[in-house]
């Protein structure tokens, strides 16, 4: 144990230094010199009713492949569902035993595919919004771990789980050190929240105020996976892929400010009651390219019509 005290300042310095990518991978490389195990698996994700849905994940010294497999029987799998009733603590499984019987006859040959035959687990407490943090030790051989190995294996756990938490905070500090105020979240693959400052929680609150604050709105994951920045009527949020995770970055959307002389120049007139024509013959331009113009000026101020366009800029920069 003394050997695993003195390395801890290592771990915390690692929390400090390593990509979020490469964290994972370090955590296993150090668990190593601690414990004796064959291969491993690390992740997060979410905890429905029944099952694991996996967001994101570190594997040593297994088949890749090995999480394809495991999607396929996650539901029928007595060891996660064990694991889920009581999470903050180690688990010693010896798979034989545990799906034993016809009904985890698939689970069995998933555990002799892959080389699993004792696993040890051990993870975070499930949050409230169903969000999971694990890892599992593998022994292929007929070697068991033992209660000491897990008590070892949960004292650990405690200094990993924190040291990640500080690795997500790390990389937003990164990311935006020179700024005086950010407004930033990093989020796993089905977006939920691995680290996030208070003023982009106070955006969402603004924006979508009846949402549980457990990870992005719905309207954000859409514009997300349609690659686009989201742009709600009050908050702009933009993002960046790192791996499998996302940083988002928001910020309050600009108001008339954001319209160039020009386009300014055409939402005045517009909103005044001008037609098109009119405004292309105000301005010496084709009614095409007032058209153009009123579409790029809706979209900078999140408007659809020419009422919600003369509001908008009678408002000025209300939304600022």
């Amino acid at each position: 144990m003394e050997s695993l005290v003195a390395e801890l300042p290592e771990l915390y310095r690692i929390a400090t230094t390593a990509s979020v990518e490469a964290f994972p991978d370090e955590v296993l490389k150090r668990l190593h010199r601690w414990i004796d195990f064959d291969g491993a698996v690390s992740g997060s994700g979410l905890a429905p009713a029944h099952g694991v849905h996996i967001t994101s994940v570190c594997v040593d010294r297994r088949d890749p492949h090995i999480l394809d497999d495991y999607a396929l029987i996650t539901e029928d799998d007595p060891v996660t569902a064990g694991l889920m009733r009581e999470p903050g603590l180690a688990h010693a499984v010896d798979t034989r035993r545990a799906c034993a019987g016809k009904r985890y006859a698939a689970m069995r040959a998933f555990a002799a595919r892959h080389d699993l035959r004792h696993l040890l687990f051990v993870g975070d407490p499930r949050r409230a919004d169903g969000a999971v943090r694990w890892v599992v030790l593998h022994h292929g051989t007929d070697r068991p771990f033992d209660a000491q190995t897990g008590a070892r294996l949960w004292s650990i756990w405690q200094h990993v789980s924190c040291a990640t938490d500080m690795n997500r905070a790390q990389l937003l500090d990164r990311e935006e050190a020179r700024r005086p105020e950010r407004a930033l979240a990093l989020v796993d693959a089905s977006g939920a929240f691995e680290a996030v400052d208070p003023a982009f929680r106070a955006l969402l609150a603004d924006e979508w105020p009846h949402d549980d604050g457990a990870r992005l709105p719905r309207p954000v994951l859409q514009a997300l996976a349609s690659g686009e920045r989201c742009l709600g009527r009050r908050v702009e949020i933009a993002f960046r892929r790192i791996g499998t995770r996302v940083l988002c970055r928001a910020q309050r959307r600009a108001g008339a400010s954001a319209l160039s002389p020009r386009q300014r120049l055409v939402a005045d007139c517009f909103a005044q009651g001008c037609s098109h024509k009119e405004v292309a013959r105000r301005l010496g331009v084709s009614p095409h390219t007032v058209r153009c113009q009123l579409a790029e000026i809706y979209r900078k101020l999140a408007v659809h019509d020419k009422a919600a366009l003369a509001q908008r800029l009678a408002a000025g920069s209300a939304l600022q």
